[in-house]
C-alpha cells in the first residue's frame, strides 16, 4: 500500500506532463502540439514587395496604353502603337502582344467574370469564365448539350491549383504615403483581404493584388473603395492531376468544347486534360502537372 507522500509525488509528476487521453508512461511520453493559429499568407511588414514577372509587366504596358488611348487599335491609339514597339523590343513576341490586346479589349468592361464549373464523364473537369452573368436561363439553355455529352454542373475547383489577380494602378483618389510606397500598398492589401501582392510598375504605380477566386468580387470592391483604378482581373487554374484521353475521348471532348465556345457567354476554358503530344507508354491514366510542364 502506497503512502500518502508517495502518492503525492506521483500526482505532482503527472501534473507536470502534457495532458493526453492516454495514461502517462515514462517510457512513452506524449508530445502535445501547441494550438498555433494559422497566419494568413501576407507579406511580412518591412520586407520589399516582390516584383511581378517580366511577361506580366510587359502585358501591363499594353493594357495601360489601351486604357489611356481608349482604343485597342494601334492605328487609332498612339499610346498603344508606342507600347507595342517597346514590349516587342523587350522580348514579347508580336503574337503574344496581339493576344494580350485582344483579350483585354474583349474583357475590360467586365472586370468580375463569373465561373461555371463542369464535370464531363466524371473524370474530365472544366472551368469556364463567362462574359455574361451566370443565370438559370443560361444553364437551362445548355442542358441539352450537357446531357448529350454526359456532363453536369458540379463543383470541381478543388481539383485545380487556383488564384485570381487584380491589376490596379494608383489614382488621385488613392490615399498613400509615397515616402513608404511598398509599406502603404502592403497595408492596403491586408485591409482588402488580399492574400498577396506584386509590384508591376513603380512609374505608373501598378500593383497586382492576389486572392482566392471565390474572394475576387469581395477583394475587387475593397480595392476600388481604396481609390485604386482597376485595369484588369484574371483567373489562373492549373490542374493538380492531368488525365490522358484516347483518340475517341479526345475528339468527343473537343467537339463538346467547340460547341460551348460558340456561345457568346464563354470567355476562357481550363481543364485537366493532358496535351495531345505527351505520350506515356504503359503508364497510368493520370499524369502530374509537373510532368506536363517538363515535356513542353
Amino acid at each position: 500500500m502506497r503512502s500518502i507522500r508517495t502518492a503525492s509525488k506521483e500526482a505532482d509528476r503527472r501534473k507536470d506532463q502534457p495532458t493526453t487521453s492516454r495514461r502517462f508512461s515514462p517510457e512513452c511520453p506524449v508530445e502535445v502540439q501547441k494550438n498555433v493559429k494559422k497566419q494568413p499568407k501576407f507579406l511580412p511588414m518591412g520586407k520589399g514587395v516582390p516584383l511581378a514577372p517580366l511577361h506580366c509587366r510587359l502585358a501591363h504596358k499594353l493594357r495601360l496604353a489601351i486604357y489611356e488611348g481608349d482604343s485597342a487599335n494601334p492605328r487609332q491609339n498612339r499610346f498603344l502603337k508606342a507600347a507595342v514597339r517597346r514590349v516587342t523590343e523587350q522580348g514579347l513576341s508580336m503574337h503574344e502582344a496581339e493576344q494580350i490586346i485582344n483579350t483585354y479589349a474583349d474583357t475590360r468592361t467586365t472586370l468580375h467574370r463569373q465561373l461555371l464549373q463542369i464535370s464531363c464523364n466524371r473524370r474530365i473537369f472544366l472551368i469556364c469564365t463567362l462574359r455574361s452573368v451566370l443565370t438559370a436561363e443560361l444553364k437551362s439553355r445548355l442542358l441539352p448539350l450537357m446531357r448529350s455529352y454526359n456532363a453536369s454542373f458540379v463543383h470541381v475547383m478543388h481539383n485545380f491549383f487556383s488564384s485570381a489577380t487584380i491589376e490596379a494602378i494608383i489614382s488621385l483618389q488613392t490615399s498613400l504615403d509615397f515616402s513608404d510606397l511598398e509599406g502603404s500598398i502592403t497595408r492596403d492589401a491586408i485591409a482588402c483581404k488580399a492574400q498577396g501582392i506584386e509590384m508591376v510598375d513603380y512609374e505608373t504605380g501598378a500593383v497586382n493584388f492576389k486572392c482566392d477566386p471565390s474572394e475576387l468580387e469581395t477583394v475587387l470592391k475593397a480595392v476600388t473603395a481604396k481609390g485604386y483604378t482597376v485595369l484588369h482581373t484574371e483567373y489562373t487554374f492549373k490542374a493538380k492531376r492531368c488525365i490522358k484521353l484516347d483518340e475517341r475521348e479526345r475528339e468527343e471532348f473537343k467537339r463538346f468544347r467547340t460547341k460551348l465556345s460558340k456561345a457568346h457567354d464563354f470567355d476562357k476554358f481550363f481543364d485537366n486534360v493532358a496535351p495531345q503530344d505527351i505520350v506515356v507508354e504503359n503508364g497510368p491514366d493520370v499524369i502530374s502537372a509537373d510532368a506536363i510542364v517538363k515535356a513542353l
